[in-house]
């Protein structure tokens, strides 16, 4: 690894640290001192982070190792490190001077621990914060002029990770509201929490705070989990082939679709493939059968910071899709907050999309071509 790719390395580390929260500023000094100390002067992390740079805004190599030093930790195998995590300190917040005064702990680590660093960078990332939990509860519970929900509501998680942003917390939504009857979700790679490697790899992805920590607190009771896993199953499959069949099946009321931070991986061509799939099931919707997309999302933004994101959509069955954006004010994943004063609503026509060209052969052998009409609703 040559000079200018270790300087670009170490800048990317930067970059990176300086987008996290002011809750964890230690870990962002962490990150700048691999830059500084380690990759800078040839340490063998430069070489590991190598296919993981300068591959666009959700790659997150920082963010990647961090989390495996962390998983390393949780499992004992990084001696010495401990103090650095509120899981393993007793419950306390990273002191400040932490990443500094622990440095000779973690650079041994970085060298001993390489191989098994490699390992987990390769890993799914999987910032599937519970905290998230309160904004999905507030975009279905709240009044002002909001299309009522109509009872029952199946929620349906795309991306679902392990459940817990969305699917396994909105127990709480059936206190005044209309019941939640089904829930169901799907990811490319879901955790398993009923096996302690599954626990343990999300804990080393979020509970890097003490807000983070106890909002993950409910991984300690085990009968909970397994009747969550039966309530709320979570399918391994694409969420273009999964959405398209949930969504065609028959409910009698309201169904939500949501999503949290999914969109930032998912290639253009797949996205639209989803979007395609919700409006042509919201050109169907009606005022007994009605259709909320609910999707936290984050965007890149001039100066290396990010911007995010909630989007809600409904489908009522007046033939268009009515948007509201709001921005996530500042803070930790672990306790995301509305900011209500940036509500910007939208009315979109809703747009059956073309479906495609279906070929038939005939007899005497020559090929028609017979478009598909589009359903109404």
């Amino acid at each position: 690894m040559n000079t200018e790719a270790r300087e670009n390395a170490a800048r990317e580390l930067h970059e990176q640290a300086d987008r996290m929260p002011s809750s964890l500023f230690e870990t962002g000094e962490l990150l700048r001192l691999i830059a500084d100390r380690h990759i800078a002067v040839g340490g063998v992390m430069g070489e590991i982070l190598q296919p993981h740079l300068g591959a666009g805004f959700a790659v997150l190599p920082g963010r990647r190792l961090e989390s495996a030093l962390h998983y390393l930790a949780l499992g004992g195998e990084a001696p010495g490190t401990e103090d650095f995590y509120p899981c393993l300190n007793g419950g306390r917040d990273t002191e400040p001077g932490a990443a500094e005064r622990l440095w000779p702990k973690f650079e041994r680590l970085l060298n001993q621990k390489s191989e098994e660093i490699s390992k987990l960078l390769e890993q799914p990332i999987q910032t599937n914060s519970p905290g998230r939990s309160d904004i999905f509860s507030w975009a279905l519970s709240r009044g002002d002029d909001a299309p009522a929900l109509v009872g029952p509501v199946r929620l349906l998680e795309i991306g679902a990770s392990a459940g817990l942003a969305a699917l396994w917390r909105s127990d709480i939504l059936n206190e005044g509201g209309p019941r939640i009857e089904q829930r169901r979700g799907c990811d490319l790679n879901p955790i398993d929490l009923s096996q302690p490697d599954g626990r343990r790899w999300l804990k080393a992805w979020q509970a890097g705070t003490v807000a983070g920590l106890e909002k993950l607190s409910i991984l300690d009771d085990t009968d909970w989990l397994e009747h969550m896993a039966e309530q709320a199953p979570i399918d391994q499959e694409d969420a273009r082939t999964w959405l398209g069949k949930r969504l065609a099946e028959p409910w009698e009321g309201t169904t939500v679709v949501c999503h949290s931070f999914v969109q930032m991986y998912v290639n253009s061509e797949a996205w639209a493939d989803i979007e395609n799939a919700l409006n042509e099931r919201g050109a169907m919707a009606t005022d007994r059968n009605p259709i909320r997309l609910i999707g936290l999302n984050s965007f890149p933004e001039p100066g290396g910071k990010a911007r995010t994101q909630l989007r809600i959509s409904d489908w009522v069955g007046d033939g268009v899709e009515r948007r509201e954006v709001f921005d996530i004010a500042s803070g930790s994943d672990a306790n995301p907050r509305v900011d209500p004063a940036t509500r910007v609503v939208t009315e979109v026509p809703t747009a059956i999309p073309a479906r495609p060209a279906a070929h038939t052969m005939p007899v005497g052998g020559q090929s028609q071509l017979r478009r598909t009409k589009p359903r109404r609703p």
